[in-house]
C-alpha cells in the first residue's frame, strides 16, 4: 500500500468515526429526552390516578403508548409534539367530559383540576399535600364507603365547583362513628352546614372532625380512645343523605385523609 493510499484511508477513517461519534450523541440526547418526558408522564399520571381514578389514567396510557412507540422505532422525539399535545388534550377533555357517577350521600365526582389553573392550586386554609401520621389510624366508619374525596368536585347541593375539605363516607342513618385516632373532646358544635359536629384534639396542632352526626356520645373533655364509639351517622346540617364528613387538620389546614387510609393504616 502506497503512503497516499494509506493517507487517504486514515482520512476516511477518521471522517467515518466522527460521523458514528455524531450520530452515538444523537441518540443519546434523545434517549435523555425520552427519559424526561417520562418522567413528566409517570407524575402526571399519578396526579390523574390521585384525582380522577383509574379511568383517566387508562386513557393516558392509550394515549401516550402510540408516541412511546414511534419514539423508540426511530423517530425524534421533538417531531411528536403535534401528537403529545392531541394526547394530552384528549386526556384532558376526557376528565372534562368525566360525568358525575357517584351521586347522593357523598356528593359527586370531582370536577377538573384542568379546566381552570387556579383549581391547580388550594384555596387558603387547605392543602393538596400528603399528611403523615405516626400512629395507629382507624376508619371511622365500618363498611362505609368513600363517595366525595377531599379537593376540587361539583358541589351536589348547589351544582357549582368547590373545594371539599374532607371526604365523605356514606352508612345508614345510626351506624356508629369511631374515633380514627385516640385523643380529647375538644368541641361539640352545631353548624347550619355541617350539622352536629364533634372535634377530637391528638396534640401538636392535629384534629380530626366528624360532621353531620345524627347524635354525639361522647361528652366535651373526655378521653378517647383509637376506635372508640364517640357518635351515630347522621344527617343533620346541608346534605343530600346520612353520610360522615370526616376531616384531618394540622394548625387549622385541611389536608386529604385518604394520604392516610391509602397506605393501608386504617383497621
Amino acid at each position: 500500500m502506497s503512503e497516499i493510499t494509506r493517507t487517504e484511508y486514515r482520512s476516511r477513517a477518521s471522517k467515518a468515526n466522527q460521523k458514528d461519534s455524531a450520530n452515538i450523541s444523537g441518540s443519546y440526547i434523545k434517549i435523555l429526552t425520552l427519559q424526561l418526558f417520562l418522567c413528566v408522564l409517570i407524575l402526571l399520571s399519578a396526579v390523574v390516578v390521585k384525582q380522577f381514578g383509574a379511568g383517566a389514567y387508562d386513557t393516558l396510557k392509550q394515549s401516550y403508548n402510540e408516541i412511546i412507540r414511534e419514539s423508540f422505532t426511530g423517530k425524534v422525539l421533538s417531531e411528536n409534539l403535534d401528537s403529545i399535545e392531541n394526547a394530552v388534550s384528549k386526556t384532558f377533555s376526557f376528565l372534562n367530559d368525566t360525568q358525575k357517577e357517584e351521586t347522593g350521600m357523598g356528593g359527586e365526582m370531582p370536577v377538573s383540576s384542568f379546566k381552570n389553573l387556579k383549581y391547580l392550586k388550594a384555596p387558603k386554609g387547605t392543602t393538596l399535600s400528603p399528611i403523615m401520621v405516626f400512629t395507629g389510624v382507624t376508619f371511622p366508619v365500618e363498611g362505609g364507603n368513600v363517595l366525595s374525596d377531599f379537593g376540587y368536585r361539583t358541589h351536589p347541593i348547589t351544582g357549582k365547583p368547590d373545594f371539599h375539605t374532607g371526604i365523605d363516607i356514606c352508612a345508614p342513618k345510626g351506624t356508629r362513628i369511631m374515633a380514627a385516632i385516640g385523643g380529647t373532646v375538644k368541641e361539640i358544635t352545631f353548624s347550619r352546614i355541617y350539622g352536629n359536629v364533634i372535634i377530637l384534639n391528638h396534640g401538636a396542632g392535629f384534629e380530626t372532625r366528624y360532621c353531620h352526626c345524627e347524635k354525639i356520645l361522647a361528652p366535651k373533655g373526655a378521653k378517647i380512645k383509637r376506635g372508640e364509639i364517640i357518635a351515630l351517622v347522621g344527617s343533620t346540617g346541608e346534605t343530600t343523605g346520612p353520610h360522615l364528613h370526616f376531616e384531618m387538620r394540622k394548625d387549622s389546614v385541611a389536608a386529604d385523609p385518604m394520604w392516610v387510609f391509602d397506605k393501608g393504616e386504617s383497621l
